[in-house]
């Protein structure tokens, strides 16, 4: 059974496994996945290179083409991740593109549902702060605004993150529609369980947000004189965000269907040996 389960995800995995398993298929696959990486992150570093007067000019001109760009890279990551045995580039992008609608809207539905919880938990910390402040102070409003943010971090954009992750490979992988690959997302988020499901968004939060933290604050601190370092930081931030990013959002979205619909993945598996005589 587990060599007809995309990227061998054959059983229910702990987190320490799932980012085992990702970063074992993002090494073995390195060479595919570079290149979708440098297919976003040498245009747009040579872009943000040019330094034009008004850079936020620029940033709002190249986001519409940026995105979409990313999302036809990101659901040919996924369709490489997935595949037991590693397609060709131009066969991930020929299965990407053919989904492609498909990809871009519930990229935009998935990032939008997580930004506005995101505003909702500020929306509650600074409720929360304002008559604090007005009665103890600004030094009590802050403790108190930050304590009501990290609590909804915790408590609610782990999972809306997990959603958003793992939207997309679902409709790569298993050719569904917007409504009903979102709808697939939240149910196996539902599945997973609430603490499950928060410290694995924390887990995965720790290994792709922070590492862009870091490298973003690097990028502060090296002289503005050497634009060549754009690049780089441009290529980096993509392999982990759009490369290795993709890989592990994939493998969370396998682990929850193996996890959660095994019957249905055996039947099937079953149904397929039969039709070619096994």
């Amino acid at each position: 059974m587990s060599a007809q389960l995309p990227a061998g995800v054959d059983r229910p995995l702990s987190i320490a496994e799932i980012a085992d398993r990702s970063v074992t298929l993002a090494v073995r696959r390195w060479r595919t996945l570079l290149v979708l990486v440098l297919a976003e992150a040498v245009p747009v570093g040579i872009l943000r290179m040019v330094r034009p007067e008004r850079p936020e000019a620029l940033m709002l001109v190249s986001l519409v083409p940026d995105i979409a760009l990313v999302v036809l890279l990101y659901g040919a990551a996924a369709v490489v991740t997935a595949a037991p045995e590693p397609p060709s580039v131009t066969a991930a992008l020929r299965t990407a593109a053919s989904r492609y609608g498909a990809l871009l809207a519930v990229f935009i539905v998935a990032w939008l549902y997580f930004s506005l919880i995101g505003l909702g938990v500020a929306f509650a910390a600074v409720l929360t702060a304002a008559p604090v402040a007005a009665m103890f102070g600004r030094t009590a409003a802050i403790a108190v605004g930050a304590v009501v943010a990290l609590l909804g971090f915790v408590l609610f954009l782990p999972r809306a993150g997990l959603v958003a992750m793992i939207v997309m490979p679902i409709v790569a992988l298993e050719e569904r529609s917007p409504s009903k690959a979102l709808a697939t997302a939240f149910r196996r988020v539902r599945n997973t369980g609430q603490w499950r499901a928060r410290l694995l968004g924390l887990a995965m939060c720790a290994l792709l947000v922070a590492p862009l933290v870091v490298i973003a604050l690097t990028a502060d601190n090296v002289d503005p004189k050497l634009p060549a370092f754009t690049l780089v930081e441009e290529l980096l931030s993509d392999a982990i965000s759009l490369g290795f990013g993709a890989v592990v959002a994939t493998v969370i979205s396998l682990e929850m269907r193996v996890r959660y619909e095994g019957a249905d993945l055996e039947l099937g598996a079953a149904r397929n040996n039969v039709h070619r005589g096994e």
